[in-house]
């Protein structure tokens, strides 16, 4: 006898392939959301280490600019503790200096001649005072002309007053030879052991 298979087998193949298709779709497409996801999840993460790295190098930086600016304070107090310390120095090397002028100007004064003034402004010394005679006055150029550190002088101005005649006078130039003396001095050289006698 014959075997005859009235059955659909055409139609159960074909089921039986969309339902292979359907699952295969459906777990690529799991796959891939799967996928995407991981993806997701790892460039996020590289943004956020990325944003930490960047937030901590922003705060390095703004911990920098406060020592640089730290640092330029101190240059600016450095340079005017330098320009102190410099003026100082240039004060304690020209005191010897002052004091030999004061020491050499008393010591070229001849008897008779009193200094009411004495005035100096860079290298130029003024001296104003009073003499009994003429002759004084050229003895305090001659003494003052042999000082070394003297470059030149000029007798600027020479006024003579008489005796007053009345004795009870209290006049302190009563018959004395005013006179004002320009000097230009010259500067010693710093380090300099010998500049004037």
């Amino acid at each position: 006898m014959i075997n005859i298979n009235l059955l659909d087998w055409r139609g159960k193949i074909r089921i039986i392939n969309n339902n292979r298709f359907y699952v295969l779709t459906g777990v690529v497409v799991t796959i891939a959301i799967i996928l995407a996801l991981g993806v997701s999840l790892i460039i996020d993460t590289m943004i956020n280490n990325e944003e930490g790295n960047i937030k901590y190098l922003d705060k390095e930086i703004s911990a920098v600019e406060g020592r640089i600016g730290k640092i330029k304070d101190l240059q600016k107090q450095k340079d005017l503790l330098l320009s102190r310390r410099s003026v100082i120095e240039l004060l304690q090397e020209s005191s010897p200096f002052v004091v030999k002028i004061l020491d050499n100007v008393v010591r070229a004064i001849p008897e008779g001649v009193v200094l009411r003034d004495l005035n100096r402004t860079q290298d130029q010394l003024v001296i104003i005072g009073s003499s009994d005679t003429n002759s004084q006055i050229a003895t305090l150029m001659k003494n003052i002309e042999q000082l070394k550190w003297v470059k030149s002088y000029k007798l600027n101005d020479i006024t003579s007053k008489g005796k007053s005649e009345d004795p009870n006078s209290k006049d302190v130039n009563n018959g004395k030879i005013d006179f004002q003396l320009n000097l230009v001095l010259d500067q010693p050289v710093i380090g300099d052991k010998d500049e004037n006698k």
